[in-house]
C-alpha cells in the first residue's frame, strides 16, 4: 500500500469506492448468477473482488482499500473499454432479438396472408371442379337417355316389324 500511495509502482491512481465499481457501472462484467446473489446480500467488498479477478489478469494492477480500489495507470480505461465491450455485445444481443421477433411476425403475417390466397383460390377451382362433374354427371345421364331412347325404338321397331311377318305368315 505505501508503494501504491508513493506512486513508485503506480504512475498514477485511481481511488474509486466500492460502491461505484460494482453497482453503479462494472456488475455487467461477471454473470448474473455471480452478481445477484452478492447484491442480494450486500456483499459489495467480494461482488468487487469477482468482477477485478474476472477481468484483470494482473493482481498487481489493482489494490483493495478500505473504501477504495486502486488502480494503476490506464487500467479504468480498461476497465470502461471491457465495459464499452459488454454493453455492446448486449445491445447486440438485444437488437438481434428483436431483428429476429420483427422477421417473425413478418414472416407468420406472410404465411397466413399466403394462407388465406391459397384457401380462397383452392376454394375457386373446388366450385369450378364440382361444377364440371355436375355437368359431366348430366351429360352422361342425357347420354344414357337418349342411348336408352334410340335402343328401345330399335327394339320395338323390330319387334312390331317380327309380329308383323309372323302374323302375315300365319294368316290364311
Amino acid at each position: 500500500m505505501r508503494n501504491l500511495q508513493n506512486g513508485k509502482c503506480i504512475s498514477s491512481i485511481f481511488g474509486i469506492s466500492i460502491p461505484d465499481i460494482s453497482c453503479n457501472s462494472y456488475y455487467m462484467l461477471v454473470p448474473s448468477s455471480i452478481w445477484q446473489p452478492m447484491i442480494q446480500a450486500l456483499d459489495l467488498r467480494q461482488l468487487c473482488s469477482a468482477i477485478l479477478d474476472k477481468t484483470i489478469a494482473d493482481p498487481d494492477m489493482s489494490q483493495h482499500g478500505k473504501t477504495k480500489i486502486f488502480f494503476r495507470a490506464g487500467m479504468l480505461a480498461a476497465l470502461e473499454t471491457f465495459r464499452s465491450d459488454r454493453l455492446h455485445a448486449m445491445v447486440t444481443v438485444v437488437q438481434k432479438n428483436v431483428r429476429r421477433r420483427q422477421a417473425m411476425q413478418k414472416y407468420q403475417k406472410l404465411r397466413q396472408s399466403t394462407i388465406k390466397i391459397q384457401t380462397w383460390w383452392r376454394g375457386i377451382l373446388a366450385r369450378r371442379l364440382a361444377e364440371n362433374i355436375r355437368r359431366e354427371v348430366s351429360a352422361i345421364r342425357l347420354q344414357k337417355g337418349i342411348r336408352y331412347f334410340i335402343q328401345r325404338k330399335r327394339f320395338l321397331d323390330i319387334r312390331q316389324g317380327v309380329v308383323l311377318f309372323q302374323s302375315r305368315m300365319y294368316d290364311p
